[in-house]
């Protein structure tokens, strides 16, 4: 009888030797390790994350952000009757498109059935988009004739008077003034830097030279800070003037885009706590137009009075 053929050895077969050793310590595997404490749990609501505190972002409604453009798109998110959650964050969270804070994830759509692999998470929403993504999903009936103004040249002109003139004038007395940079703006857009006394100084000088840089675009040569405070009061005039005694701009049926930049920017100088050192400083020009801080206060009320979900 013809002896047994010999088993064929592949060439990729484990020598004995190595085999015992990893038979001595088999492979396991560990549990998935829990996310950060700070990472926001799971969520049907749409995340808007924006400068805010940790605090203020746990109030109802997310609260007001300290950043009048952040605070600008709550309040537009409000109006609209959109149930969001705010999350504090900063600009190295900010996607490469956005430009800045604030932006909008969606929530996930609910996944198919037997979905292999799962749907792909959805894009940020950056601030552009923010109105139209807003008007969609309005829970106060608004479609896409409402709030149609935006476009019109006389309310862009409007908001241009808000992000130039008024915030020129806030840049100005938060950054180029050392006793809110160093007392209010550092610990605001910076927190761990103002924890730390060597990087503090160094934090305080790259946000003056940022918003001196700013400042300098349409203020070309040696800062005036007489100039820049004129213009903005002349702005405050002309929204005083526009708003008059009807309840939102432009005698409108409901409060829009204008109506939240405008709180954004007077709800920011009116509670912020800054130092003004100097004659017709912003609390100063804005509390001279009475429309103005009542505008503000109604809709403060509007917001604690049930319209934001809590």
């Amino acid at each position: 009888m013809a002896p047994a053929a010999a088993p064929h050895k592949s060439v990729f077969a484990v020598p004995p030797l190595v085999r015992a050793v990893f038979d001595a310590f088999p492979l396991v595997t560990y549990p998935a390790c829990p996310a950060p404490a700070r990472c926001p749990p799971p969520s049907s609501r749409p995340r808007l994350y924006a400068w805010s505190t940790p605090a203020e972002a746990r109030k109802p409604g997310g609260g007001y952000s300290f950043d009048p453009e952040c605070l600008k798109w709550q309040m537009y998110l409000r109006f609209c009757g959109v149930k969001f959650t705010t999350v504090p964050s900063n600009s190295s969270a900010c996607p490469s498109s956005s430009g800045g804070l604030p932006f909008l994830i969606p929530p996930p759509p609910p996944p198919p059935p037997n979905a292999m692999p799962p749907s792909p998470p959805p894009p940020p929403i950056t601030a552009p988009k923010l109105v139209q993504w807003a008007r969609s999903r309005s829970q106060h009936g608004r479609g896409e004739d409402d709030d149609g103004d935006i476009e019109r040249g006389d309310v862009q002109a409007f908001l241009e008077l808000l992000d130039n003139e008024i915030h020129d004038a806030v840049l100005y007395t938060t950054h180029m003034h050392p006793p809110n940079l160093h007392n209010l703006t550092v610990p605001l857009y910076a927190p761990c830097a103002a924890s730390t006394p060597l990087l503090r100084p160094l934090m305080a000088a790259q946000l003056r030279a940022a918003a001196l840089a700013r400042l300098r675009r349409p203020h070309p040569g040696t800062l005036d800070r007489d100039s820049i405070f004129a213009d903005a009061a002349a702005a405050l005039d002309a929204l005083s003037m526009l708003l008059g005694a009807d309840s939102w701009f432009f005698n409108g049926k409901a409060p829009g885009l204008l109506d939240a930049a405008v709180f954004a920017y007077l709800n920011v100088i009116l509670t912020a706590g800054w130092a003004e050192d100097w004659p017709g400083g912003l609390g100063w020009a804005v509390r001279r137009r009475q429309n103005l801080v009542a505008f503000r206060e109604r809709v403060h009320e509007w917001c604690q009075g049930g319209v934001v979900d809590k």
